[in-house]
C-alpha cells in the first residue's frame, strides 16, 4: 500500500505540473468560450461592442505575455481578440495585436473571411469614416496601420478607404449626415496631405467617392497658394526693406550770452 500510495502521489504532482503549465492558455480559450457564449446572446451591435470593451481587459495581461514573447503560432485568443479590439475601440491593443498576427501568419477567424491585415485596415478605417474613431487616433493609429500593411496582400479598396478616412479625419468629415467636415479652416500644408490621401484614394479605387472632395481640396490649395506667392515675393524682392529714418545729429546746445 505503501509503495502504491507513493506512486500515485508522484503521478499526481507531476500531472499537477503539467496542468500548471498549462493553466493560463486553458483559462484563457475558457474566458474566450463564455464570452463568445455571451456575445451570441446579444443582437444589438452597439451591446456587442461595449461587452468586448467591458471584458477585454480581463485577458489582457495573456494577450501582453504573448506580445512579449513574441513565439508566433496559431493562436485562436489572439485571433478573435484582435478583431475585438477592433470592435471595441482599443486602437492600441488592435494595432499590437494585428501586426503581430501579420508577422507571424496567424489567421483570423473564419467568419470575417479576410486576412489580418485587411481586416485591420477596413475595420479601421469603417470607424473613422463612421465617427467611431477620432481625428487623432485616425492620424496616428490608422495611418500607423496603413504603414503596417505596405506589403500584405490585401484589395485596394481597402487601402483606398483607408486613405480617404486619413483625408476625411484632417477635415473633421465623415459620411454620415450632418458631418461634412471643413476643408476651408485647414492651412496649405493639411490641404496638400489631404489631397495626396484623396487622391491615392482615387487611384486605387475609381469608385472611392472622392472625386469631388479632390476638386474642392484642389480649388482651395490653388487659392491659398496663389494668396501665398505674392507675399513670398514681395519678401523676397531687393530693395523692399522696411525704410530707416536717417539718423540725425543731436542738437549743439548755444553758449549763453555774457
Amino acid at each position: 500500500m505503501g509503495h502504491a500510495r507513493n506512486h500515485f502521489q508522484r503521478v499526481s504532482a507531476a500531472n499537477q505540473g503539467s496542468a500548471d503549465q498549462l493553466t493560463g492558455q486553458q483559462q484563457a480559450l475558457q474566458w474566450l468560450h463564455t464570452q463568445r457564449a455571451l456575445l451570441s446572446a446579444l443582437q444589438s451591435r452597439q451591446a456587442r461592442e461595449a461587452h468586448k470593451a467591458q471584458v477585454l481587459p480581463e485577458i489582457t495581461p495573456y494577450l501582453q505575455g504573448v506580445l512579449q514573447a513574441d513565439a508566433g503560432g496559431q493562436d485562436t485568443i489572439v485571433s478573435y481578440c484582435t478583431v475585438w479590439a477592433l470592435d471595441a475601440g482599443a486602437w492600441a491593443l488592435a494595432l499590437a495585436l494585428g501586426q503581430y498576427a501579420i508577422r507571424h501568419g496567424i489567421d483570423m477567424p473564419d467568419e470575417f473571411k479576410r486576412n489580418a491585415a485587411t481586416l485591420m485596415v477596413d475595420l479601421m478605417a469603417d470607424a473613422a469614416l463612421s465617427g467611431r474613431m477620432s481625428g487623432a487616433d485616425i492620424s496616428h493609429h490608422l495611418a500607423e496601420a496603413l504603414h503596417a500593411t505596405q506589403g500584405s496582400n490585401m484589395p485596394d479598396q481597402s487601402r483606398a478607404k483607408a486613405h480617404k478616412a486619413i483625408a476625411y479625419g484632417l477635415a473633421g468629415k465623415t459620411t454620415l449626415a450632418g458631418q461634412p467636415g471643413d476643408w476651408k479652416s485647414l492651412s496649405a500644408a493639411t490641404l496638400a496631405l489631404a489631397l495626396g490621401h484623396l487622391q491615392q484614394a482615387e487611384q486605387l479605387d475609381t469608385n472611392a467617392g472622392v472625386k469631388k472632395d479632390i476638386a474642392a481640396v484642389q480649388k482651395l490649395l490653388d487659392a491659398a497658394t496663389a494668396t501665398a506667392a505674392p507675399v513670398a515675393a514681395a519678401a523676397a524682392t531687393p530693395g523692399n526693406k522696411p525704410a530707416t529714418k536717417p539718423a540725425t545729429k543731436p542738437a549743439t546746445k548755444r553758449k549763453p550770452k555774457t
